[in-house]
C-alpha cells in the first residue's frame, strides 16, 4: 500500500450511489466514430483477487495481444452493481467493434461496506482509495497477461463516490496516476463547505500532491444541477475544478462539462453508462465525444437492469499448484564439493510432497534420488536437496504433489561439476633449467572420464598446444633444448570431463 511507482496501468474508478433513472450528455463536439477494431470480442466477466481481501471482476479482449487497462470501480449504492459485470463485456465489445473505442481490459473491483454504521460505504471507499488503489494498479499484470503497463499513461476516473476515489488516489500517488476523471463525483473527496467534516477524505488542500502533468476531466449531469439528491454534484464538480486549477503547475484541467440532455435521467445507471463512454473516448482521443455520438454509441447497446442490485462477492479460489524452476545455491561446483538444489511450491492446498529426481540429460529419463544422510535417513521429500559429494554433470528436477492430488514438475537445473585439481608438480619447478634436460609435469585431478590438454608459453600470454610426449595425458614432458636454453617456461593443463566441463591449472618451470 502507498507504494509510489512509475509503473503505468490505466485505471478508471466509477461509482454510483442512488437509484436508477435517466440522464444524457451535453453537446461537446461533432466528432465522428473512429478507431475501427472490427472483430474484437470480449470474455464474460471473470473473478479475481489481488490480495487476501480485495477482489472483483474483469473482462478482456479474447484476441491475443496486450491492451490498455481500465478499472471501473462501483459506487456506494451497492457492494457491486450486477449491471457492471453484466453490461461492461457487452458494451466494450460493441464499442470496439463499431470503432468508437480501441480495445482495452476492464477491471471492476468489489468494495463492501465495512460496518453497519458505514453510511453509503464512505469508510470502505476511503480505505480503498487511500490504501489499495495503487496495489490494484500494480497487480494487473499478475491477473492478466493482456495488460500493457508501459505504453499507456496511468488513468484513474470515477463516477459519484468513485470520482472521489479517483481524485484521492491521484492526490496520494502522483507518480502513479497522471490521468484522472471526476464523473458526477460526490463531495467526500473534499467537502467544499466544511473541509473538516468526518466524511471528507482531505481536510486541507495542502495535503493533496497531484502530478505536475496531471490531466483531469470533470463532468456532471444536467438533472444533477437541479434539485436532485441534495444537489451535491454540480457544486462538487465546480469545487474540484477550482482546487485543481488553483494548484500550482497544473494546466490540463478539462471541464466541468454539464451533460445537457436529460432524456437519460438523473444520477444512476444510465448517466453512469454514458459518462464512462465519454471518459474512455476522451482518454483515447483527447477530446470529448459529441452528444449525438454518445447517444448513438450508448442507446444502441444499453440494457436497463433496473434498480441497483448487489453482485455476489467473488469466491476466493485456491491458486493452482505451481512450482518454480529448480535452482542451485552455487553456479558451478567442483568434483566432491557439496551443493543444494531447491524449488518453491505455491498454490494448491498447501500440503506439498516433494520428490527429487535426476537425469544425465535434460530431456532424458529421470529417476528418484535415493540419497541419505550420514544416519541413513532419506534426504528426499523436502523442498531442498543436499548433494554432499558432486561427482558429474547432472540434471535435477522436483515433482511436487499437493494433498488433493495435483502434480507439477519443476524445470530442471543443470549442475556443472568441474574436475577438481588436487595438485600440479614438475621436476623443473623452482630450479635452474639445464640445457637438453627433460622435465615432467604432472597434474593430479579428480573426476569422471577426464581428458587432458597441455599448452606452453614463454611469456605467460601467448599459448601453444604442446606436441611433446604426454600432451594428452596427466603427465607431459618438456625438453629444454640447448638451442633454446630457456631460463623459464610456463605450462598449463586443461582438464575436461565427459560433459565438457573444464578446470585449468598453470605452473612455471625454471626461475
Amino acid at each position: 500500500m502507498k507504494r509510489i511507482t512509475k509503473k503505468v496501468v490505466s485505471l478508471f474508478a466509477a461509482a454510483a450511489t442512488f437509484g436508477s433513472a435517466f440522464l444524457s450528455t451535453g453537446a461537446l463536439g461533432t466528432q465522428k466514430q473512429i478507431n475501427a477494431a472490427a472483430g474484437t470480442s470480449y470474455t464474460a466477466s471473470k473473478q479475481y483477487y489481488f490480495n487476501e481481501v480485495n477482489c472483483g471482476y474483469y473482462t478482456e479482449p479474447t484476441a491475443s495481444g496486450t491492451y490498455q487497462t481500465a478499472i471501473i470501480i462501483h459506487g456506494s449504492g451497492s457492494d457491486c452493481s450486477s449491471w457492471m459485470a453484466q453490461q461492461m463485456p457487452v458494451a466494450m465489445e460493441y464499442w470496439t467493434k463499431q470503432g468508437y473505442l480501441q480495445p482495452m481490459n476492464i477491471f471492476m473491483p468489489w468494495i463492501a461496506h465495512q460496518a453497519k454504521n458505514d453510511d453509503w460505504g464512505v469508510l470502505a471507499h476511503r480505505d480503498f482509495a487511500m490504501n489499495y488503489a495503487d496495489d490494484l494498479a500494480l497487480s494487473i499484470e499478475t491477473i492478466t497477461d493482456k495488460a500493457d503497463t508501459k505504453k499507456y499513461k496511468t488513468a484513474i476516473a470515477g463516477y459519484s463516490m468513485g470520482g472521489c476515489d479517483a481524485l484521492t488516489a491521484a492526490a496520494l500517488n502522483p507518480d502513479l496516476f497522471t490521468e484522472v476523471g471526476s464523473l458526477s463525483s460526490s463531495y467526500t473527496f473534499y467537502k467544499y463547505d466544511d473541509p473538516n467534516n468526518a466524511w471528507s477524505n482531505f481536510h486541507n488542500t495542502s495535503d493533496m500532491n497531484f502530478a505536475k502533468d496531471l490531466r483531469c476531466y470533470i463532468t456532471y449531469g444536467a438533472v444533477e444541477a437541479q434539485k436532485d439528491t441534495e444537489n451535491i454534484f454540480e457544486p462538487s464538480a465546480n469545487c474540484y475544478y477550482k482546487i485543481l486549477t488553483q494548484t500550482k503547475g497544473l494546466k490540463n484541467i478539462v471541464g466541468p462539462y454539464k451533460c445537457q440532455d436529460t432524456s437519460w435521467g438523473k444520477h444512476g445507471n444510465r448517466l453512469f453508462f454514458r459518462e464512462i463512454f465519454m471518459y474512455l473516448y476522451f482518454l483515447q482521443n483527447g477530446k470529448a465525444p459529441s452528444e449525438a455520438l454518445t447517444e448513438e454509441a450508448c442507446k444502441s447497446v444499453y440494457k436497463d437492469y433496473g434498480t441497483w442490485s448487489t453482485l455476489k462477492k467473488p469466491t476466493k479460489q485456491n491458486n493452482p499448484l505451481t512450482v518454480s524452476a529448480a535452482k542451485s545455491d552455487k553456479t558451478n561446483v567442483v568434483f566432491g564439493e557439496s551443493y543444494t538444489v531447491s524449488v518453491q511450491a505455491q498454490g494448491g492446498d498447501g500440503n506439498y510432497k516433494y520428490d527429487w529426481q535426476f537425469s544425465l540429460q535434460k530431456n532424458g529419463t529421470y529417476t528418484s534420488t535415493s540419497r541419505t544422510d550420514k544416519n541413513g535417513k532419506s534426504l528426499n521429500g523436502k523442498s531442498s536437496l543436499l548433494i554432499a559429494d558432486a561427482t558429474r554433470d547432472i540434471y535435477y528436477r522436483c515433482v511436487v504433489k499437493d494433498g488433493k492430488g495435483a502434480v507439477v514438475k519443476s524445470e530442471p537445473v543443470r549442475i556443472n561439476v568441474a574436475p577438481k585439481i588436487n595438485s600440479i608438480s614438475s621436476t623443473g619447478y623452482g630450479v635452474k633449467l639445464k640445457p637438453n634436460a627433460t622435465y615432467t609435469i604432472t597434474v593430479d585431478a579428480s573426476g569422471q572420464e577426464l581428458t587432458y590438454m597441455w599448452e606452453y608459453s614463454v611469456n605467460n600470454k601467448d599459448w601453444v598446444k604442446s606436441t611433446n610426449k604426454g600432451y594428452n595425458t596427466k603427465t607431459a614432458t618438456y625438453i629444454n633444448r640447448e638451442e633454446n636454453h630457456l631460463q623459464a617456461i610456463y605450462y598449463r593443463c586443461t582438464v575436461t570431463n565427459a560433459n565438457g566441463t573444464s578446470t585449468q591449472v598453470k605452473i612455471k618451470l625454471g626461475k
